[in-house]
């Protein structure tokens, strides 16, 4: 665990039980609180690329056509931390994946690593989502 993932331990702590998932491939947490357990992938950007956007990646890899996690990810809820700014955002990734489609319009693909995704600005970003500071 890095000190980043520990932190938004740490944050989440105060309101769930926490258990690490340490070899499922989407799945970072499970968070309990009394009967409730809810899913939870963790993604940390700790020196963003394009500063003021988050990077949602649509394809992982171009040839071999593998889903990026906006598409496979399979949680109850994505929580995007970008560390330079200590902010948190929160967001049902069917919700994400309701806005996508916009956002690739509206901000076009833009390659990621060995294959694309979509720069978003926070302001339109933190509207599909729950923002928190830490």
């Amino acid at each position: 665990m890095d000190s980043h993932e520990k932190k938004l331990d740490e944050y989440f702590s105060k309101w769930y039980d926490i258990q690490e998932v340490p070899l499922e491939r989407d799945i970072d947490r499970i968070f309990r609180s009394d009967s409730r357990k809810v899913t939870i992938m963790y993604k940390i950007d700790v020196k963003p690329k394009r500063p003021g956007y988050v990077a949602l990646q649509t394809l992982e890899n171009a040839d071999t056509g593998r889903h990026g996690w906006v598409w496979t990810g399979r949680v109850d809820i994505v929580v995007y931390y970008v560390v330079p700014q200590n902010t948190i955002y929160m967001i049902n990734p069917y919700d994400l994946r309701d806005h996508i489609l916009f956002w690739q319009g509206a901000f076009g693909l833009t390659g990621m690593g060995d294959g694309h995704g979509v720069y978003v600005p926070y302001e339109h970003f933190g509207k599909a989502c729950k923002v928190r500071m830490l």
